[in-house]
């Protein structure tokens, strides 16, 4: 449970002697072990705030504290940013108990009262509100409680998406043109399927960027109208092929 202006604590588990009877706290120790019995029966983990969690003008004094470890509340473990915290159900930076099955729940409606009342000096169970949930984080509704649900926090909000920069292969392509229209005077020289047309002179051309494998190829065409004899294409074929070795 939560105090509005705050306080957090959980509900605890033992069969502590009766307290006096306060305004409104009655009816709220019924509705709490109403609520309580709608618990998995796996036994109940249980904290109370400690001074690690509250502002320093609400930290508890050396008497709640003695009344919470009387009352049968284990004194934290360790501090919330310890590099060896203890886990639950064996440590807790709060105080803590722990009550296997088989439970009552009267007695830990009672336990809490006697915590929130005697030790914690809530005056009234409308200064407390309660948050619930299950194990998969999502918000449960007691209605049985004769309080109000904690506020549910604003949703947050979402991070734009990353805008993804240029592939590899389209700033190669854009290199590619850039270079194109800079070394022909073209500028409206454009890609076409693929493929830049381009001249040098008079002699018809094009370029083209492959993006797998990665590299651009340009082709210009330096022979025009020519007959060729099966000699002249042996020689041309021997010019594109040189011998090695």
């Amino acid at each position: 449970m939560v105090r509005r202006r705050p306080l957090y604590n959980e509900v605890a588990h033992e069969s502590p002697a009766p307290h006096p009877s306060l305004p409104g706290w009655d009816a709220f120790e019924q509705a709490l072990a109403s609520a309580l019995s709608v618990l998995a029966d796996e036994g109940v983990f249980c904290e109370s705030v400690s001074n690690a969690y509250l502002d320093p003008a609400e930290n508890l004094d050396a008497g709640q504290v003695a009344g919470l470890l009387s009352l049968g509340w284990a004194a934290p473990t360790h501090a919330p940013d310890s590099p060896s915290p203890v886990s639950a159900p064996n440590g807790s930076p709060n105080f803590f108990r722990v009550f296997p099955t088989p439970y009552a729940c009267a007695e830990i409606a009672r336990f809490a009262v006697r915590t929130l009342t005697d030790f914690l000096r809530i005056p009234s169970p409308d200064d407390l509100e309660y948050k619930a949930f299950d194990d998969s984080g999502h918000g449960v509704t007691l209605p049985v409680l004769p309080i109000d649900p904690a506020p549910a926090p604003p949703p947050r909000a979402k991070a734009p998406p990353k805008r993804r920069g240029p592939t590899e292969f389209a700033k190669l392509r854009a290199k590619v043109l850039a270079a194109a229209r800079s070394g022909s005077g073209l500028g409206s020289l454009t890609y076409e399927d693929g493929v830049l047309q381009i001249s040098i002179g008079s002699r018809p051309g094009w370029i083209r960027p492959f993006e797998d494998p990665f590299y651009v190829r340009v082709h210009v065409q330096l022979l025009a109208n020519m007959h060729a004899d099966e000699k002249f294409l042996a020689r041309m074929h021997a010019e594109g092929h040189p011998r090695t070795g």
